[in-house]
């Protein structure tokens, strides 16, 4: 029977902050398990797909990315580490299949690792888990996490215990009983914010007074492009020269999430941020937006990180009097503000990129007064 450690059990309750009365088969150690990770054979599979393609493609105009053909090159948690040949790099997760992140998909699998005893994501042997392992990490995550977490950390779950089974190394029985953990139901309030007018021009408005022309261009545009145009910050540092199209303002975004590539267009001030961004920049091919130095030097042959984004706006933010916001919320007010000015939901779902239109609707941040507005559209005939 597989056992339980005290000091491990001791440790989850520690990190939970309450204690957990499961059965003896509810939490396990990398040694009652096994000694097959399933990264390894993992590995392997990436050896032969490095042998026989060579390479990703990350899209057109960018650079081809390769895999490393060594399994030492395999990073904790399936995700392995590419180089372009522009000296960028990232990390592709194997399990996903798409471009990985430390934050994100590998940590929910390092810290279901870590629930089970393991040190980490490659050495837990997840081919030998059974119902018992994955209904208790469902129980540990639900104790502390919200649903929505919860979920995302099942989702990758769910993932990995089907590599195992493609790479045969659980029965379809076996992956059909791990894999049966159903989702945690509930609901919390909204992350984030929508961001006023007056917030947006006190914005606008310290960029315009910054000391370097071109740091004044580049930042008015890339505020321009992640509100007029609702983009993610891993798509806006994505974007080349080539995907503008000035003649009708369309940007092609060619590196969506979940691969799902779209065209939006920048009207009004955000092309005219753009026009005026690119007669500094120039239209030699490269990063739309490149990083500029403090001192006003463009660097072309460099590229924005998403990370950067992120301070970027956050700097920006304080210098404004703006409280406190995201680049995520620049995207929920280019929703909201949409919604608000009559465009239907389905149309705002395909500027966004969304895959589905009840992911768009989360992101309406109009409040009561929107539905003020509808309920008062609606006419009563009443008599009196």
């Amino acid at each position: 029977m597989l056992q339980r450690t005290p000091r491990t059990q001791e440790n989850i309750e520690q990190r939970l902050g309450v204690g957990h009365p499961c059965g003896p088969t509810s939490l396990v150690t990398c040694e009652n398990l096994g000694d097959a990770p399933l990264f390894a054979a993992f590995a392997h599979e990436i050896d032969r797909a490095a042998e026989s393609a060579g390479h990703f493609s990350r899209g057109e105009g960018n650079a081809v990315v390769c895999l490393p053909p060594s399994v030492e090159r395999l990073l904790d948690g399936g995700q392995v580490a590419m180089e372009g040949t522009d000296g960028s790099s990232q990390r592709w997760d194997v399990i996903e299949g798409k471009p990985g992140n430390t934050r994100g998909i590998g940590h929910e699998r390092a810290t279901i690792a870590q629930l089970l005893g393991a040190r980490d994501a490659r050495s837990l042997p997840w081919q030998a888990l059974g119902p018992q392992h994955t209904v208790y990490v469902r129980e540990a995550l639900a104790a502390r996490l919200a649903p929505a977490t919860v979920n995302r950390a099942l989702a990758a779950l769910r993932r990995v215990l089907k590599w195992a089974w493609r790479l045969g190394l659980m029965t379809s029985e076996a992956y059909a009983r791990a894999a049966d953990v159903p989702s945690v139901t509930g609901t919390t309030l909204p992350r984030g914010r929508a961001l006023d007018g007056g917030e947006l021009r006190a914005l606008f408005a310290t960029i315009a007074a910054g000391p370097h022309p071109p740091i004044r261009a580049r930042d008015a545009a890339l505020l321009a492009t992640l509100y007029g145009g609702g983009l993610r910050r891993a798509e806006v540092v994505a974007l080349d020269v080539a995907d503008y199209r000035a003649s009708t303002s369309a940007l092609a975004v060619r590196h969506g999430k979940g691969r799902r590539q779209r065209v939006v267009y920048l009207t009004n001030g955000g092309r005219a941020a753009l026009a005026a961004w690119l007669a500094v920049r120039g239209k030699d091919p490269g990063a739309l937006f490149p990083p500029v130095t403090s001192y006003g030097r463009l660097l072309p042959q460099r590229r924005l990180t998403p990370h950067a984004v992120w301070d970027w706006l956050a700097r920006l933010a304080r210098r404004a009097g703006v409280a406190t916001c995201a680049p995520h919320d620049l995207r929920r007010s280019f929703i909201s503000d949409l919604l608000d000015g009559g465009a239907d939901l389905s149309t705002v779902q395909q500027l966004a990129g969304h895959r589905a239109p009840t992911t768009t609707a989360r992101y309406d941040r109009r409040g009561e007064h929107a539905k003020l507005r509808a309920a008062q559209a609606l006419h009563v005939p009443y008599v009196g």
